[in-house]
């Protein structure tokens, strides 16, 4: 990651909005087409992070995981393309949900890809929690 991208995931404190493009899903967005629910958790901020990052860590062996304080970005980096998407997390303490953004940097559609990752990780974040 560039001094640059890490410059700006260290200052990041809130998530920009989806545009109108089919290839980002988030849960700031309320129009059906880019809205993705948060993801709730239970127990500290710190233990929701640490289980994210490693989360994100299993899932994104071509990218990065950044973070700081309550942020944390991930670039996914596509094996067949190799297109870049971002993916961000909020992780709100005082209401114990997760925040999110995944989106395409280039491109109109990403059949579903964004959508499909974030699902991965709830899916993922949901089972560590339960054990």
């Amino acid at each position: 990651m560039s001094q640059l991208m890490e410059n700006f995931v260290i200052s990041q404190k809130s998530l920009s909005p989806c545009d109108s493009k089919p290839n980002c899903v988030s849960s700031l967005n309320f129009d059906d087409n880019n809205f993705i629910a948060p993801i709730p958790y239970s127990g500290s901020r710190e233990d929701a992070k640490k289980t994210l990052i490693k989360i994100l860590k299993s899932v994104n062996l071509r990218g990065t995981v950044v973070s700081s304080g309550n942020y944390i970005h991930s670039e996914f980096v596509s094996s067949l393309f190799g297109f870049t998407d971002d993916v961000e997390f909020i992780i709100e303490d005082r209401h114990q949900r997760i925040q999110l953004k995944s989106a395409s940097r280039v491109g109109f559609y990403d059949w579903g890809m964004n959508r499909k990752r974030i699902e991965t990780i709830r899916r993922l974040f949901n089972a560590a929690n339960e054990s």
